[in-house]
């Protein structure tokens, strides 16, 4: 292995040693899923900040309150999903998720209350 004294603290030279090893002796599918993770909730976060700035001009607060909602759930889902439902149904959940942020978006963009009122 390569030396990580030069850029490790001596004294944490072997926990960071077992981090190494740990990650290079995960399969190459636990990598990929963090990505997707990350992406996923890139999408789910767009389709929240869609749904707080609609429900802020259109003056519906209800929109808020589900954005509120909808960010718990994925959350629980994210965090929670991994230890009770494994990885793959986690991420399946959150695409699920996912999709329902890029629908919101969608259909929030087609009920935009400037677009409407100049139509």
């Amino acid at each position: 292995g390569a030396d990580m004294t030069r850029i490790v603290e001596p004294e944490r030279v072997e926990a960071a040693s077992e981090l190494v090893q740990r990650f290079w002796s995960a399969p190459w599918y636990n990598t990929f899923l963090t990505g997707l993770d990350s992406l996923l909730f890139i999408a789910i976060h767009l389709g929240l900040a869609t749904m707080v700035v609609y429900s802020f001009r259109a003056r519906r607060p209800s929109w808020f309150l589900l954005a509120i909602l909808f960010h718990a759930v994925a959350g629980v889902i994210r965090e929670g999903g991994p230890y009770a439902l494994g990885l793959y149904w986690t991420e399946a959940l959150l695409a699920v998720c996912a999709g329902l942020a890029v629908f919101f978006i969608s259909y929030l963009r087609r009920r935009d209350p400037d677009e409407a009122a100049t139509a």
